[in-house]
């Protein structure tokens, strides 16, 4: 076994006089090792993408869904808005109706006995 004082001096020779070709082997190393890690790379890179598209996908159809949901609930509220507008014109109507049937009722008391209008009047101020 040779020893370290022995080797020093002919390891440090070999390299001083080939050190271009240590330098290009180390050079191609390198490359060899950033192409294998770029295939690597590629490799991760594309299921990150492959996720992402899947995930991308995954909220696309969540906000499909949701926007459904919005639409479906703001026409059951415009129908109930159209039913509750259609039974208030409803009252409405049957309100004049009765309103004015007590108006011609109370008119034709007034012709057959004068006064009826005031007493009526006046039981509706006394009760109030």
């Amino acid at each position: 076994m040779m020893s370290l004082k022995v080797a020093w001096p002919i390891f440090k020779k070999f390299i001083k006089n080939y050190w271009q070709l240590i330098l290009g082997l180390s050079v191609a190393v390198l490359f060899l090792l950033i192409k294998r890690d770029g295939k690597l790379l590629a490799g991760a890179l594309s299921l990150f993408r492959e996720e992402e598209k899947n995930r991308r996908e995954l909220m696309l159809e969540l906000s499909k869904e949701e926007n459904s949901k919005k639409k479906k609930a703001l026409s059951d509220y415009e129908k109930k808005l159209a039913s509750l507008k259609e039974k208030a014109d409803k009252k409405r109507t049957l309100f004049k109706i009765g309103r004015q049937k007590k108006i011609e009722e109370l008119l034709d008391a007034e012709e057959k006995s004068p006064g009826t209008i005031a007493k009526e009047i006046d039981e509706a101020v006394d009760r109030d």
